[in-house]
């Protein structure tokens, strides 16, 4: 049986096409403020165990571009199995689960304090339903569940380009 949080993902508030564009408009100040603002947390060496900082620096561009095709597209069924898998993949690193909330409420006060309050409020939705599901984001990453029922690409080469185009915001290459 699957987990009630990949239904749940689907009926998450769509975000409107205004809100999508000024959060891509803003990646990389947004970027920015979450590099800096967990740069400098007082727990950031235990959140990242033994992990070196660039490997969360990374984390957060890949973050901002997956978020950004998330809410251009709203296809939020992509966030259980894609967030689980971080959460297995980053933990693997070292990254202890607590770093993710604090990773995510970043997010939300780099959204706060850089777009405008209607769209802040649209996106920051979504990231609080991140936050308040951390405990299954957890479970399915310790299960493995995430990966249940997921058909395998036919290539490494098609999966390649398909993260290629995801991270480019190439939409239409992607479907």
């Amino acid at each position: 049986m699957e987990h009630a949080i990949f239904g749940q993902a689907q009926s998450l508030p769509r975000i409107s096409p205004a809100a999508a564009i000024q959060y891509r408009d803003h990646m990389e100040e947004l970027r920015k403020q979450v590099d800096q603002e967990l740069s400098v947390h007082p727990e950031i060496l235990s959140l990242l165990g033994r992990s070196p900082l660039e490997v969360m620096l990374t984390n957060h561009k890949n973050h901002v571009r997956f978020m950004a095709t998330v809410f251009r597209l709203n296809t939020f069924n992509l966030l259980p199995r894609t967030v689980a898998w971080v959460y297995h993949a980053y933990h693997h690193h070292a990254f202890s689960y607590d770093y993710f909330p604090v990773e995510l409420a970043a997010w939300k006060k780099a959204v706060s304090e850089t777009l405008d309050p209607e769209a802040a409020a649209q996106i920051n939705r979504i990231y609080d339903w991140l936050i308040d599901h951390h405990a299954d984001f957890v479970e399915l990453a310790e299960s493995g569940a995430y990966s249940a029922g997921l058909q395998p690409l036919e290539s490494q080469d098609k999966m390649q380009n398909f993260l290629r185009c995801m991270l480019e915001n190439h939409y239409r290459e992607c479907i």
